[in-house]
């Protein structure tokens, strides 16, 4: 049996280090409004026409009993593959790959219309509690905080960071002409490791949708999609193809780099807080094993004893089995509950 810290337990035994990073996975959202479940958006999928008229594409769901899209699309990629093993002129692996593409859009098109309008259809005490939660991981804050890194691409870490002054940390973006451009690198204290629903290429820079009274993000970015500017966006179904693509473009390499460069920190600690530690993105997990950083804090949300925090245990201790570089892997647990990032 584990033993497992309240989160301020946790950050008072990690102020033992230089720097304390936090990632965060889709939990994080979920734990604000539900709607971010995978489970939810297969539902608001189903009604949408892009994803009836594939009429292949839910019986995979069905087929293969989940409600995962990234495990999906991972799915029609592999087939894709093995079916031109048997058949290299096979009509079926053009049509996966097309699924695939076409389920990938359907996820950004969910997401984006699923998303609340505005901040102000969340309670405001809730955005003052994650705020207070962001604190703890910013270097700025002068709270022995580093850098956040997300793995979600919704805009609720980007409501929070905005929902009054200060501003909390660096995004890495400043205006110039009129439009926001990632232009700061070096001050970025805030990283989309899969990109987010509001940073779009217009051809030339990375730019980013900004929130404005009567022009709300999600309109923005609904508008945007119409005219063929897709939001920066990483939905490849399995992790080496992840990588591929963030590696090809600068913004997300420029993130992954940087998170690589954290993990090898040897005074430092990461919290990982609503990521279930799988491999499918285990692109960033090899950072944390083939690192450097001393000690990991993961949270577990409800009893450990449950298979899904029995999974993740193993998972963590997997990665702490791996580390064979001379810098051993301490990882320690804490109640999600306790956190209280909304409230």
């Amino acid at each position: 049996m584990v033993k497992v810290l309240t989160f301020d337990k946790a950050i008072e035994d990690s102020k033992a280090f230089r720097e304390r990073h936090l990632l965060l996975g889709n939990g994080f959202s979920i734990a604000c409004d539900s709607r971010f479940d995978y489970r939810s958006l297969l539902q608001k999928a189903k009604s949408s026409n892009a994803f009836s008229k594939r009429n292949n594409i839910p019986k995979v769901f069905t087929k293969m009993q989940t409600k995962d899209f990234e495990q999906v699309i991972k799915i029609l990629e592999d087939a894709s593959k093995v079916s031109k093993i048997y058949n290299k002129s096979s009509p079926y692996a053009v049509k996966m790959i097309k699924d695939a593409k076409a389920l990938k859009n359907i996820l950004i098109g969910t997401i984006v219309s699923t998303h609340p309008d505005t901040p102000q259809a969340i309670d405001s005490n809730k955005f003052a509690d994650c705020r207070e939660f962001l604190k703890y991981f910013l270097r700025d804050e002068e709270m022995g905080g580093g850098e956040i890194y997300t793995l979600n691409y919704d805009f609720l870490l980007y409501w929070a960071r905005v929902h009054e002054r200060p501003r909390l940390g660096n995004d890495g973006f400043g205006r110039k002409n009129g439009a926001l451009i990632w232009s700061n690198a070096d001050q970025q204290t805030v990283h989309y490791l899969h990109g987010a629903l509001h940073l779009y290429d217009d051809g030339f820079d990375l730019c980013k949708h900004s929130w404005t009274p009567g022009s709300p993000l999600r309109h923005q970015v609904l508008n945007a999609i119409s005219s063929d500017k897709f939001p920066l966006f990483v939905a490849e179904g399995k992790s080496e193809q992840k990588l591929l693509k963030i590696k090809n473009d600068e913004y997300l390499r420029h993130c992954y780099d940087n998170f690589v460069y954290s993990m090898g920190q040897p005074n430092d600690a990461l919290f990982i807080f609503g990521h279930s530690l799988k491999n499918k993105d285990k692109h960033i997990l090899n950072c944390i094993a083939e690192g450097k950083i001393p000690r990991i804090y993961v949270d577990l949300h409800g009893k450990a004893t449950l298979k899904r925090n029995v999974d993740k245990i193993t998972f963590a201790m997997r990665l702490k089995a791996r580390r064979l570089n001379g810098y051993p892997l301490e990882v320690k647990f804490f109640d999600a509950k306790t956190a209280k990032i909304w409230g």
